[in-house]
């Protein structure tokens, strides 16, 4: 496969993987109530070192969901309930035609994401890891 090609493709699923981690950060998590309906198996876990402390890595938390959510919402996923109880995001978005759930914790040290997906969106999600990561801390680097 010729360099420019492989380049090509390489950068679709950089694109693919950063709206994964935009869809899973927006909707941000989790409805404890309806947890047990969620997709049997392991959920997917990122967490995201900081130094800002709790207040401040939650109103960049804010931002960032909004800013996530005003830039892609409606192109690959749709927000059914995002829900802030002082330091956790609940959340329940559409993806792909799949729904999804899951919440988003923000601690003094470190924020987590929790997803629940269901089983086919599952290896897609294990594979936008790393693009979710960066968006993750390019939320939190932000000033």
């Amino acid at each position: 496969m010729p360099a420019r090609r492989r380049q090509a493709k390489a950068a679709n699923w950089r694109v693919i993987a950063a709206l994964w981690a935009i869809c899973l950060l927006l909707a941000a998590p989790a409805l404890a109530a309806n947890e047990s309906k969620a997709a049997a198996g392991n959920p997917l876990v990122v967490t995201f070192a900081h130094r800002l402390g709790k207040h401040e890595a939650l109103r960049r938390v804010k931002a960032g969901v909004e800013e996530i959510k005003k830039t892609y919402g409606g192109l690959l996923f749709a927000v059914q309930e995002l829900t802030w109880t002082g330091y956790h995001l609940g959340f329940r978005v559409v993806v792909l035609g799949f729904a999804a759930s899951g919440g988003v914790e923000v601690t003094d040290h470190h924020v987590e994401l929790r997803a629940h997906l269901p089983w086919l969106l599952a290896p897609l999600a294990e594979a936008a890891v790393p693009a979710i990561r960066r968006e993750g801390e390019r939320i939190l680097e932000r000033r």
